[in-house]
């Protein structure tokens, strides 16, 4: 499945970076997404997950898929539960729906691992363009080694004036 064109994803541009087993809860308050996200939790299918930047949205993406609906709300908007599912590149963008749709290739690592601990420890931390580097890497190997390093410079000692 890496590497093949998979047609028109769905897709969400949001704050926030998903990895593959994160567990994302989400409100669901514009009526395009609500169209959207019913759609996916009707039909048992994924939509992408994208970062929006000041810049636009990035490349790169994650689905998820819907576990759970919460209560509606009066003003129609409702609570989300989905669960990360598999990274992608968007090779094209199309706009003939209310929402983004995407032309995407599904990618998996270089040397698939049985349960990457790096995207359990990624899902904790706060830095989105950390975590946007981490959702491109392809191997878990590097994906642990930017985190080692990232969590050492939070965790580092001073001499009390500020220098190690």
């Amino acid at each position: 499945m890496s590497g093949l064109p998979q047609g028109l994803l769905p897709l969400f541009p949001l704050r926030l970076v998903v990895f593959p087993g994160n567990v994302i809860p989400l409100h669901i308050f514009e009526p395009r997404y609500k169209e959207m996200v019913g759609e996916a939790a009707a039909d048992g299918t994924e939509f992408g997950i994208v970062l929006a930047t000041r810049e636009g949205i990035s490349r790169i993406g994650c689905t998820v898929i819907v576990e759970g609906l919460g209560n509606r709300q009066e003003d129609g908007s409702f609570d989300v539960s989905t669960r990360g599912n598999r990274r992608f590149k968007i090779l094209s963008l199309d706009q003939e729906k209310s929402y983004l749709r995407g032309e995407v290739e599904f990618f998996d690592d270089d040397e698939p691992k049985e349960d990457p601990l790096s995207f359990q420890l990624a899902g904790t931390v706060a830095d989105l363009d950390l975590k946007a580097v981490l959702q491109q890497s392809r191997s878990e190997e590097q994906r642990l080694q930017l985190l080692r390093q990232f969590m050492a410079k939070r965790v580092t000692p001073t001499n009390g004036h500020g220098h190690n």
